[in-house]
Order: C-alpha cells, then sequence, then structure tokens
C-alpha cells in the first residue's frame, strides 16, 4: 500500500473506487458476476479520466494464490452479498480487506454497530464502509495506505479468524454432525 493501493473489485460499484483518487493508487478490476456487462462502460470511464496506468482489468484469475499475493489490499463493492468466498480467500491470504457492509459481510468482519455517511468502520477483521460510499471507502483506502500496522493488525486478525472457522477439518465435522442429526431437516 506504501507506493500504490492495489484491489480487486469482485462486483458492483466500481465507479466508487475510480472516484477514490485512482491517479494516487493502481487498481486493478476482476471480471466477476455483474461487471461484464458494464466492462466496456468502465473501461471508457477510465479512458475519459486519464487513468489507464493505474487500472487494469485483469479479468478472472484461476491462480488466486498467487492473484492475492500479488495485493496489498482487497476491496469488495457490492451491493448484495452473503458470505463473499472472495474476501474469506483474501483474509486467509493475510490481505486487509475493505467492502461494503452488505449482507453477511459484517459478521465475516466484525461489524459494531452502525457507519456514518463519508466514514469507514475498522472492525475487528477488516474495514466496512455504506454501500454506495465513495467518500467512506476513499478514507478507508487512504487510512490503509498511511498506517501499515493496522494493515498488518487488521490482516493477520482475518488470517487467524479464517483459519480458525473456515479449516477442513471443521468443515468436515460440520457436515458430518449435519448428516447424524437424528430429525430430518424440514
Amino acid at each position: 500500500l506504501g507506493g500504490g493501493t492495489y484491489a480487486i473489485i469482485e462486483q458492483g460499484h466500481i465507479d466508487m473506487v475510480l472516484s477514490s483518487k485512482p491517479e494516487e493508487r493502481r487498481v486493478v478490476f476482476e471480471e466477476a458476476s455483474g461487471i461484464a456487462k458494464y466492462l466496456a462502460k468502465k473501461q471508457e470511464t477510465v479512458r475519459r479520466m486519464g487513468i489507464e496506468s493505474v487500472v487494469s482489468f485483469a479479468g478472472w484469475q484461476d491462480d488466486r494464490k498467487r492473484c492475492y499475493e500479488d495485493l496489498d489490499a482487497v476491496c469488495v463493492t457490492s451491493r448484495n452479498e452473503g458470505t463473499p468466498l472472495t474476501l474469506i480467500e483474501a483474509m486467509a491470504a493475510g490481505r486487509v480487506v475493505v467492502s461494503t457492509a452488505v449482507g453477511g459481510v459484517g459478521d465475516l468482519l466484525g461489524l459494531k454497530g452502525e457507519i456514518q455517511p463519508g466514514t469507514f468502520q475498522t472492525a475487528d477483521r477488516g474495514l466496512l464502509v455504506r454501500d454506495g460510499d465513495a467518500k467512506g471507502l476513499a478514507a478507508a483506502l487512504e487510512t490503509l495506505a498511511g498506517d501499515p500496522s493496522l494493515r498488518r493488525r487488521i490482516a493477520e486478525a482475518g488470517r487467524s479468524y479464517v483459519r480458525e472457522r473456515y479449516n477442513h477439518p471443521r468443515l468436515l465435522k460440520d457436515i458430518s454432525d449435519l448428516y447424524e442429526q437424528k430429525e430430518p431437516l424440514q
């Protein structure tokens, strides 16, 4: 994050990131659900803003491990989510995450109440912004860029949480427990 912020935008508010001082950071967009139909429009926005040198449209990445290793931060700016696998993967890779507080994201990152417009919340395992709040997203990214110890602390908390909660033995136990229930599921 020091010399430039690298972000992956899974789906949703691309304009939020483009409006958050893109000339000061390098942004990588990954195509995913909801983005492909807007891709040409977003590429035109980047051309019109004259920021092609700092914005890349990388397309889908098969080597997720390497992809996360190449990023300093991961942003998910969706309008609607369950519990995004992208955030779980990023946290497991030790990357600090910034996301809109939608769906199950607040639970995943440890949301502690309401977020005011134009601000962000430093939750237990990531930074959260309100849906559609470009100023809040910019503030979150600027804070991360200026505070390496915060980035490390949040990234490590996220990694520890994911390793404890989403590890293979625990998932197998949960499935086994489900099959061993005495009463059928309704």
